[in-house]
């Protein structure tokens, strides 16, 4: 389920493309969601509390799916730019285990120290007995 803006949505499309062409028994499935109400014939007015509240939700389903499994970690890509509002506050509403924002180089802030990050968090938790976990991003950071 890929809820977003109109960008989203494209990718969503493609990504079921794909998946038919692989004949994959996958179903995709585009949910029409904007801060901007931008999509075309669709009228529609989605506040910033709606949409968080929503997404917190999901991303809430989906920690429990990943506890019970003890094994998973899942990437959820969400709404927002690279700075997002939205990101920040479903973090702080679902605990996720690490939101991943844009920064600067001169922070220090290169594609080989993210991916050590990622790594070394897995590790640590793998050390603690915890094989499982969620990282967010907004679509903004890729």
């Amino acid at each position: 389920v890929m809820v977003g803006n109109l960008a989203n949505q494209v990718d969503t499309a493609f990504l079921a493309e794909a998946c038919a062409a692989e004949r994959l028994p996958t179903k995709v499935i585009g949910v029409p969601v904007s801060l901007d109400c931008n999509f075309p014939f669709v009228q529609q007015s989605v506040g910033f509390d709606t949409v968080t509240r929503t997404l917190s939700a999901f991303v809430g389903t989906i920690g429990n799916l990943v506890k019970a499994s003890r094994n998973m970690w899942i990437f959820v890509r969400t709404m927002g730019d690279a700075w997002s509002h939205v990101a920040v506050q479903i973090t702080l509403q679902t605990h996720v285990h690490m939101v991943l924002m844009s920064g600067s180089q001169l922070l220090g802030q290169y594609l080989a120290k993210i991916v050590q990050c990622l790594c070394d968090l897995i590790v640590q938790r793998h050390e603690a007995g915890q094989d499982h976990g969620i990282i967010m991003l907004p679509v903004g950071f890729v």
